[in-house]
């Protein structure tokens, strides 16, 4: 299997017709391995749909990409971190026996793919083969070529042609420009891959064929093969001087590198046969695909998104942090590149995934490397789709282990967790002020012990969401009049009662009481309480009919228990369908306060008697 690793920097629309030139004229298996280097004008997006059409043609029993394409891998890294380490996260993904290196701003041909390899196979000693092109340095440029190259009209015809006329022969020179490059996997094996010292772009394909030769490979232009190149794209849109400065600036790299003499300038004829002749030793000469290089320092996780197929469920569930631990079924997220990981990211930063986009997070051992906690929630809380479930399981501060360990950075227990939750609406808005953006729900939440006296807090949480958290109104079967009632569940169990018998009742024997719906508030009953709010309602409602005489049926009231928290969100929406609060004896002032019920208009027990 070949690789393609194709490295974009917006040009949106010449990446597309790069693709589907591929799709179209590659007939030979290979995977494409996709590196978005921070683009603004939609090529993640397309990147991704890449990804998923590849997926849906997996299903499909037609002859199409799926027959050739093994498999799409997407990198998507937030910013521009330039050609050599862009390509090196794209080779280090890569599983072929060859590696091609292709610009985005290319168009292959006919037969392409087969051209370069076999001029691999007929040279076993080739390390390095390019094709040749309308627009490129050196020997590998053809002119005149006939078709329009400003717009690729005609490429078919003419590089059909040419194959043909063309095809086997094979030119050897030590230098071949990386805008498409077909690699051996023994080159990279050897050298390593792009030197990250040439920064945005410029020369880093030079140094790599040197390195090449150095360590004893073969280079090779295959002129059966003939790519059109619209040219150097991403630098169009930069200014002259800009270009010009950047190719200064590498070639003064390259010098000092290659110990070319300082007084030769930028094209300026010089013999590199000294060069070319120098012993080649890993530790000089080795560039490491995902370090070692002083961009890859400074972007040690730079490799941010990579999509991969769902689960058997059709659902996205992440393990973040999940080191070589993995559980079957998730998508594994780390800063490390370990056996089991599927995603490499600086977790520290924006999570590798979309708003609203997973269904299942979990990280056990893992937050507490991360230091800002809220920042930490805000992100678990921003990729979970709503209704998400988050399982956290992290060394609690009531034990040893949060703090035995040199690399824990952030803190956590039980009560950490009250911040996030909505049973706990004063935490939440204090939190709120500090700049948490979400909302969970408590499921469970509970300490387990391990041996020396460590101690872990199991939190699973919720996510609770605005997408879909007024759906629970259309299931209250509210009516013409919608009533609240807030009672106080602390008072004693007797007075609890009497208040809410009296109340249920006045509700009940209302001449309209079809018409009516009745809200009781209840998810904030105490722990320890033994009150079983829908017992007691039934409790209620048996005394009442066998008692005094209830009307039949079609006369009854819909009463209807909030148990579960609701999010501000929820109470905003739910107050706009209430008419009426229901004030009673025994009512809990504090919590109708704080859930903004104060202002709605009072329907005492007297007046719905009347």
């Amino acid at each position: 299997m070949v690789s393609l690793v194709i490295l974009a920097y917006n040009q949106l629309d010449y990446t597309r017709q790069c693709l589907e030139s591929i799709q179209n004229y590659t007939k030979t298996p290979y995977e494409i391995v996709l590196v978005d280097n921070g683009s603004r004008d939609g090529t993640d997006d397309y990147f991704v749909s890449v990804r998923r059409q590849w997926q849906e043609a997996q299903g499909q029993d037609s002859e199409n990409v799926k027959s050739f394409c093994q498999t799409v891998k997407v990198i998507l890294n937030s910013e521009n971190l330039g050609y050599a380490v862009g390509n090196n996260h794209g080779m280090a993904l890569a599983e072929g026996e060859y590696i091609v290196l292709l610009n985005n701003d290319t168009v292959v041909t006919p037969g392409w793919l087969e051209y370069l390899l076999s001029a691999a196979q007929k040279d076993p000693s080739l390390g390095l083969i390019g094709p040749v092109s309308n627009y490129v340095s050196g020997l590998q440029y053809i002119d005149p070529v006939d078709y329009e190259t400003d717009s690729a009209n005609g490429l078919e015809e003419f590089a059909t042609q040419w194959s043909r006329e063309n095809a086997g022969e094979l030119l050897y020179f030590w230098r071949i420009v990386g805008f498409c490059l077909m690699i051996d996997r023994r080159v990279i094996d050897t050298i390593g891959g792009l030197d990250p010292r040439y920064g945005i772009g410029n020369f880093e394909d030079d140094d790599f064929c040197i390195r090449s030769a150095l360590a004893g490979f073969k280079s090779a232009i295959a002129r059966g093969c003939f790519i059109h190149h619209f040219g150097s794209k991403t630098f169009k849109n930069k200014s002259a001087s800009y270009r010009q400065e950047l190719l200064v600036r590498n070639w003064e790299i390259f010098k000092e590198k290659w110990g070319i003499p300082q007084e030769i300038s930028y094209k300026q004829a010089y013999d590199l046969t000294e060069v070319l002749q120098q012993p080649f030793t890993k530790e000089k000469y080795f560039c490491s695909l995902m370090g070692g290089g002083r961009a890859i320092a400074r972007n040690q996780a730079a490799i941010s998104k990579v999509q991969i197929p769902l689960n058997s469920s059709g659902l996205i569930r992440v393990d973040l942090g999940c080191g070589p631990r993995k559980p079957e079924g998730y998508i594994g997220v780390d800063f490390y590149p370990w056996p089991e990981v599927d995603i490499v990211a600086d977790l520290s930063d924006r999570f590798p995934f979309p708003d609203n986009s997973v269904d299942e997070v979990r990280a056990h051992d893992f937050i507490e490397h991360l230091s800002d906690r809220i920042k930490t929630m805000n992100e678990i809380w921003r990729i979970c789709k709503p209704g998400a479930t988050v399982n956290l399981f992290v060394p609690s501060t009531d034990g040893r282990g949060a703090f035995q360990d040199p690399t824990h950075i952030s803190y956590w227990n039980i009560n950490s967790f009250m911040y996030y939750a909505i049973e706990f609406p004063a935490y939440l808005e204090l939190c709120r002020s500090y700049g948490f953006q979400g909302a969970f729900s408590i499921v469970q939440i509970d300490h387990h012990e391990s041996p020396g006296q460590v101690l872990h807090v199991q939190a699973i949480l919720k996510a609770i969401k605005p997408e879909n958290d007024l759906q629970f109104i259309n299931e209250l079967n509210l009516r013409k009049i919608n009533l609240i009632l807030v009672p106080n569940w602390n008072q004693p169990e007797e007075d609890l009662l009497s208040t809410l018998e009296a109340a249920i009742a006045s509700v009940i024997k209302h001449p309209n009481s079809r018409n009516i719906t009745l809200l009781i508030e209840s998810s904030q009953i105490p722990e320890n309480s033994d009150i079983q709010p829908n017992l007691v309602l039934s409790t209620i409602g048996l005394n009442l009919f066998y008692r005094d005489d209830i009307p039949s049926d079609s006369e009854i009231p819909e009463i209807s228990l909030l148990e579960d928290p609701l999010t501000p969100h929820q109470w905003q929406g739910l107050r706009s369908q209430l008419q009426y609060r229901l004030a009673v004896e025994g009512e809990n002032w504090k919590m109708i306060e704080q859930l903004g019920l104060q202002n709605l208009p009072i329907f005492k027990e007297e007046r719905l008697k009347s």
